[in-house]
Parts: structure tokens; C-alpha cells; sequence
């Protein structure tokens, strides 16, 4: 049982932690400091919901005991269709194409089946994270705290500012690094789609290409372009996704004959892919801070990611007995060389090229503040190019040092996603309300998904760079024949003859 506990939606929608003017520690004190319940200012001993609030609605509907901040107005809010969106958004991307190979490192029946618990298990994360958010608001007397901020107040209860300000750091550090896998990903999938489409270069060579596109892009940091963006790549994404399911649907095979599971020294790599396609769990606060109707958060949470988990398992399956030993790291690349197809995979294609700008948004926006503070505007300004310049081609460069789509899914999935998808929550929801009524039964709950999470991810990190090493390897001892200059856009071109479909 996760404990959901309501807030209002008073006038002013403020966060101490986001309007600080002093440091975030001394933000942090006074705030709780400022309690009437608690006038001596000490922290470390104070209930989770101070009495006087206790059995009330909402400490936010009294404007009286908010931080002074300007309300958003109400058109700036999401509905529940609009956030429903962006939870589809935010974890749709191109981990769904890696999942049939995924499945064929855990067989036809098991993959799938682990599928559906890794969801539920991922969901129920999720929900850990925003109901310990909720609960330290109350305390707080705070509007909204990001995943970042979750952790910061949890440890600053136990540990003081110090700690706080070193899990904040931790936490910060693995969404950086879950955000630049995922462009790291990126650049290999648009250069290995490129590659099939066009021909000409190797890989590497692709990814060096795309070099120039990405940074003359990724200086723009207004949202409402960013937005645009972002509508052009869910109307792709769209495109890509049905025509990939078109295609699976008419050309499936008999499930029996493929293994029910897969030997077990390979259901890490599974664990990785897997992991990393549920990668959306940073963003759920941000979207239920933003909400009309909070109340309706969890409900709607709920409905989105199970027609995401039900995507996530269709595709694993029908690709997996669709195109069985033969699949390639992303399903697209599988699919024929026939106009349709060949306009899905290059539709796909632009989908994570402009995909790639919205995930580079999140670390910019953790990174870069700091180091402008105290700096003058033209050094401000300098910081701000040289810092996106920086983060481009290390994405860029990581992409070249490991060019296999796969493998670095997986190692992306084991290490800093299944470090906040399954590792963090149940730690933070449990220290969060260690001090009252937590039940034993969700401590053991909670402690077992923690552990089995970090089981993962070690075994997962450790088969993944095995993976890798066996790649570099089998690449450098194989015979290499080389492909030909042409894509499939010239051998669509020069057969006219073929059919559409």
C-alpha cells in the first residue's frame, strides 16, 4: 500500500527550494523554522505532518502559510488529457524498439511475462516517488519538489544540510547521466537508420555527420520552439510506430516455435533493455506539479502507463516471433526495402533526431545554472555555449567509442535508469516515513525492490560491457566485407517496379 496523501491547489503554486535567494540549506531552515507548530526551528525531530495540520484538506489552500511567489495563470496548467500526454511522451522513445531483442534474451514467454511485472514494479516506483513528495510538502509547507528535491528534504530530516545537499547531488548526477545515454542512444540510432538508408559511410562516419545538425540546434533554449518540436516528433513517432505495427501484425509467426526462455546468463541484457524503456520517472513530478486537478494525478498515471506497458509488450512479442534470430538492434532496421517502410524508418529517423534536443534540455538545465551564478552576463552567456558545445560532442564522441545500439541500451538501462526507476524510490518513500506509520510489510516490500534492483544493475552493467568488449572484438577479428555506397532510398529509386507495401 502507498500512502496518497491529497493537496489543494491553492492560489499561489510556489517551491522554497526553486525560489531560494540564500543558499538551498538556509532555505530549507527557515522554512521550517517558520512553522507555528515549531517555533525552536528544529527539524530533525518534527513530525512528518506537523499536528495542527493533521486531518486538514490542504496546507495549501491558506495563503497565509505559502511562500510569496506569482501564481501561474490557470491556462499554463495541464488537464488531465494534457498530462496523460506527456506521460506517453516522456516514455515513448526509442527503448520500444530495442524490446524484441530484449524478449530474445528472456524467450517468447517469460520476456514478456517479466515485461508486465518490470511495469507494474516501475508504476508502483512511481508512485513511491510522488506520494513522499506530497507527504514532505505537508511538513514543508511547500507547493511542488522534483525528483532531486525528494530526496534533498529526505536526508536533510536525517542528516542535516550537509546530506542533503550530497543526495541532491547523487540524484542529479544519475538523471545527467540517464539524459545523455539516452542522447547518446539517439546519435546511434539516427546514424545506424541514416546508414541504411543512404548508404555511403560507415556508422562512425554517420554519427560525425549528424555532429553539425545537433549543435547548430541545441543553442535554442526557448520553450515554446522546443514545443513545436516536440509536436513534430510525437506526429513522427506516430507514423513510425504504426507502420512498424502494420507491419508485424501480417507477418507473424507461430509463437511455439520459438524458446519459452533463454539461457540465464543473458536475462540481464534483457533486464538493461527493459529498464531502459520504462524511462520516465523523472518526469513525473514535473507533470503532476503542473496539473489542474492534482487529485486525478495517480489515476491518470495509472491509465497512461498501462497503454504504455501494453505497447512496451506487444512490440517485444510480435517483433520477437516476426523476425525471431534475424532482429537487429532496433526492429526498424528489420523491416523491407519497400517505399512504405523505407518513409516509416526515415520518418522514425527525424522522430529521435528532434527527440534528442528534448532530453538535452533536462541536464542543461541542472548543469548550467550553477555555473552562472555570480558571473557577469557576457560570462553568463559563454558559460551557457560552452557547456552545450561540451555535452554534444561528449554524447557525440561516447556514440563513435561504442557503436552498437544494443549493447549500449542495455548499459544505459543497468546502470543509471534502474537506479532511479526501481533503486531510489523505495529508499526515499521508506526514510520518508520511517519515523511513523510505515508497516513492516512495506518495509520488506520496499527493501526487495531496492535489492532486486541493484542486483540487476550490477549484473546488467557487468554482461552489458562483456557484451561490448565481445562486439569490439568479433569486429576487429571477422573478415569485413564491405557494403555497398547505395541506400535503400537509391534501390527503391531505381526498382519503380516494386510494390508500395
Amino acid at each position: 500500500m502507498v500512502k496518497q496523501i491529497t493537496r489543494g491547489d491553492g492560489e499561489d503554486r510556489s517551491s522554497p527550494v526553486n525560489d531560494q535567494q540564500t543558499t538551498e540549506d538556509e532555505t530549507t531552515r527557515d522554512v521550517l523554522s517558520e512553522s507555528d507548530d515549531y517555533p525552536d526551528g528544529n527539524y530533525d525531530e518534527k513530525p512528518l505532518i506537523p499536528p495542527s495540520l493533521r486531518g486538514s484538506e490542504s496546507i495549501l489552500s491558506s495563503p497565509a502559510k505559502q511562500a510569496s511567489s506569482s501564481s501561474p495563470r490557470d491556462s499554463d496548467l495541464l488537464s488531465n488529457w494534457q498530462a496523460a500526454m506527456h506521460i506517453l511522451k516522456g516514455n515513448i522513445g526509442t527503448g520500444i524498439l530495442g524490446l524484441p531483442i530484449a524478449v530474445k534474451h528472456a524467450g517468447v514467454i517469460i520476456g514478456p511475462a517479466v515485461l508486465a511485472v518490470i511495469a507494474v514494479i516501475s508504476v508502483h516506483c512511481m508512485h513511491l516517488v510522488v506520494s513522499a513528495s506530497h507527504a514532505l510538502c505537508l511538513r514543508n509547507r511547500a507547493d511542488h519538489y522534483d525528483y532531486g528535491e525528494v530526496a534533498e528534504q529526505v536526508f536533510l530530516i536525517y542528516g542535516g544540510p550537509r546530506w542533503a545537499s550530497r543526495a541532491r547531488f547523487v540524484l542529479d548526477s544519475f538523471l545527467i547521466l540517464t539524459q545523455l545515454g539516452f542522447c547518446c542512444v539517439y546519435f546511434l540510432f539516427v546514424a545506424e537508420n541514416l546508414k541504411q538508408l543512404f548508404g555511403l559511410f560507415d556508422v562512425r562516419i554517420w554519427i560525425l555527420v549528424l555532429l553539425l545538425p545537433v549543435l547548430s540546434l541545441i543553442y535554442i533554449q526557448k520553450l515554446k520552439f522546443i514545443a513545436y518540436i516536440s509536436t513534430a516528433a510525437n506526429l513522427l513517432s506516430l507514423f513510425g510506430l504504426m507502420g512498424t505495427y502494420q507491419y508485424l501484425f501480417f507477418h507473424l509467426e507461430n509463437p511455439a516455435s520459438f524458446p519459452a526462455s533463454a539461457p540465464l546468463k543473458e536475462f540481464p541484457l534483457f533486464f538493461g533493455t527493459a529498464l531502459f524503456a520504462f524511462e520516465g520517472i523523472g518526469i513525473v513530478l514535473p507533470i503532476e506539479n503542473k496539473m489542474r486537478k492534482r487529485e486525478d494525478f495517480f489515476w491518470v498515471l495509472d491509465l497512461s502507463m498501462a497503454f504504455v506497458a501494453s505497447l512496451f509488450i506487444s512490440m517485444g512479442f510480435f517483433g520477437y516471433i516476426t523476425f525471431g534470430d534475424q532482429l537487429l538492434p532496433s526492429v526498424t532496421l528489420n523491416l523491407p526495402k519497400l517505399p512504405f517502410y523505407v518513409l516509416v524508418k526515415l520518418g522514425y529517423t527525424l522522430a529521435i533526431f528532434f527527440t534528442y534536443f528534448i532530453q538535452f534540455y533536462v541536464p542543461m538545465e541542472i548543469l548550467i545554472p550553477p555555473l552562472k551564478k555570480g558571473l557577469a552576463k557576457g560570462c553568463t552567456t559563454g558559460i551557457d555555449i560552452f557547456m552545450r558545445t561540451a555535452m554534444v560532442v561528449v554524447t557525440c564522441a561516447l556514440a563513435i567509442t561504442i557503436p552498437q545500439l544494443d549493447n549500449f541500451i542495455s548499459l544505459i538501462g543497468s546502470t543509471a535508469a534502474a537506479a532511479l526507476a526501481l533503486v531510489f524510490p523505495p529508499m526515499l518513500y521508506t526514510m520518508c516515513f520511517w519515523k511513523h506509520d510505515i508497516t513492516k510489510m512495506e518495509i520488506v516490500k520496499n527493501v526487495t525492490i531496492s535489492s532486486l534492483g541493484t542486483i540487476g544493475a550490477i549484473f546488467g552493467t557487468w554482461l552489458s560491457v562483456e557484451a561490448i568488449i565481445i562486439g569490439f572484438e568479433q569486429h576487429k577479428n571477422k573478415h569485413v566485407v564491405k557494403e555497398g555506397l547505395v541506400g535503400e532510398f537509391y534501390h527503391v529509386y531505381m526498382n519503380k517496379s516494386l510494390p508500395w507495401l
